[in-house]
Parts: C-alpha cells; structure tokens; sequence
C-alpha cells in the first residue's frame, strides 16, 4: 500500500506542486480513506521527507551504477550519454522529475532538508565526473572540466525544467560540442 501511495504521491507532486497536493486527493486515488492515509504519513511534508529521501537514494544509486557500466566508453562518450539519458530520464521516469523540480523549487518549510539531500546526490555526481575526467588529459584540470560538464548539465536540467518542450537535442549537441572542443 504505501509504494502505491507514495507513487501517486509523486505524481500529484510532480503536477500540482507541493503547495497544490491535497492529502486526499491522494487518498482518493489511492482507493483508501483520507484517515487511513494518514496512518502511514501523519502530514504531507512526512510523505515528502520520505519520498526525496528514497528518490535521491535511487538516482545516486543510478549514477554510481551508470559511470560503473559505461567504463569502457571514451570518457567524452560517457558524458554524452550521461547526458541524453538525463533527458529520456526526466520525461520518462516520475521520480526523477520529481527529484529535480523539487531542488529547483522546494517548499519553503522543506529548504533546508531538500538542500541537503539534494547536495547528496550532487557530491555522488561530481565524483563520478572528477573520476572520468582524471583518467584522461584535457588542457584544463580535471577539477575545471569537470566543473564546466557540470555547469552545462546544470543548464540543460533547468532547460527541461522551465522549457520541457524546446529541442534539447540540439541545444545538448551544440553545446557539448564547444565544450569537448574546449576541453580537448
């Protein structure tokens, strides 16, 4: 019952915001009565707390498991793929939606919480990033390339976010483009 309810949860969140989701309307959808709703997530920001902190969970779980399966691909292989999966990821996959709109735009009375756990996920991230860099020469530090892949992924996240419609794809191959050729 409660990964039912955290699912529809999500996507109330994912639609409505945290500011818009109705404890009840969750209920409803969930075919359980407001009450007993309430028996597995007393309040609204308990159900938050415990959704951000399992979906950080998974997609640091993901990244680690990304960087670890496509090892054998060029470190400039990698990145790109890292980044055209985020895309497909973030249509497709409510938790990861989820994960990012609520960063960008947490609830006031969660900031701080969000923030944390977000940083999470970001410190798993950069370490990922900071590893494939360091297996290969670029003319900056591993450190600057990989703060300047992370900038343009920073971008292309709050691309999906405020304009989900526009073309990624080709704001992601232009921009990789004149970063790989930076870095190269």
């Amino acid at each position: 019952m409660k990964d039912q309810i955290k699912e529809i949860a999500i996507l109330h969140l994912n639609k409505f915001g945290y500011e818009g989701v109705k404890m009840a309307h969750i209920a409803t959808e969930a075919c359980i009565k407001k009450q007993s709703l309430s028996y597995y997530y007393p309040s609204k920001k308990e159900l938050v707390i415990e959704l951000y902190t399992e979906v950080v969970e998974k997609e640091i779980k993901y990244v680690e498991a990304f960087f670890q399966q496509h090892k054998d691909l060029s470190i400039k292989e990698q990145l790109y793929k890292f980044l055209s999966e985020f895309k497909v990821r973030s249509q497709q996959q409510a938790h990861v939606v989820f994960l990012q709109m609520t960063a960008y735009m947490a609830p006031f009375e969660l900031k701080n919480f969000v923030a944390s756990e977000y940083n999470k996920y970001l410190h798993v991230v950069k370490r990922e990033i900071l590893s494939a860099f360091s297996q290969v020469d670029t003319t900056f530090s591993t450190e600057e390339s990989s703060m300047a892949f992370l900038i343009i992924w920073d971008g292309l996240l709050a691309k999906i976010i405020y304009e989900p419609n526009q073309a990624y794809e080709e704001l992601l191959d232009t921009t990789f483009t004149i970063f790989w050729r930076g870095i190269s």
